[in-house]
């Protein structure tokens, strides 16, 4: 899944697209955010790139060693069909802006019981939960959500693909 939002303050412009992936390559994120800069006429400057980090998410992405021992086989059609996405996306955001309400909120105890440090069980975690909110017309457009816990609600055998609970915590599953 791939997301975006575009935000301005009616005199710069920027764009924010998140997709359900471990990581972007550092070469392939900037042939996309290249790429988006182009087609949206945004400064590369203004475009963050960002992933959920989902263990569940495709791969096939990377090239080299490392990238192919954790992602499989760099696969072009994979890359292309990821790159249109993103741009469709970042289209459609900057095309559907309007004015919008936000709101910000931190909590700093709603997932002490949730989250665990997977390293070091028992040791310190950090139980914050950071919410952004954008509101257009009364309906919830965009919820950009911070915490320091890996999405990794499925097993390790199991390789389906998954948004994990970032997709579940997503505009149009609340």
């Amino acid at each position: 899944y791939v997301r975006a939002i575009s935000l301005s303050d009616g005199k710069d412009r920027m764009l924010i697209l998140s997709a359900d992936l471990l990581v972007f390559p550092q070469p392939i994120a900037d042939q996309f955010i290249k790429r988006i800069s182009k087609k949206t006429q945004i400064p590369r400057q203004a475009i963050l790139l960002a992933t959920t980090h989902t263990h569940s998410g495709t791969g096939a992405i990377g090239h080299g060693f490392l990238f192919e021992q954790v992602f499989g086989r760099y696969n072009s059609e994979i890359v292309e069909g990821l790159a249109g996405r993103l741009e469709w996306a970042a289209l459609q955001a900057v095309e559907n802006s309007k004015p919008i309400h936000w709101a910000t909120a931190k909590n700093g105890t709603l997932l002490v019981d949730l989250l665990e440090n997977r390293a070091v069980p028992g040791a310190p975690i950090d139980p914050a939960l950071g919410v952004f909110l954008l509101e257009q017309e009364g309906e919830v457009r965009a919820v950009l959500v911070h915490m320091a816990a890996h999405p990794t609600l499925m097993e390790a055998q199991d390789f389906r693909i998954s948004a994990d609970f970032p997709g579940e915590i997503s505009p149009g599953q609340l």
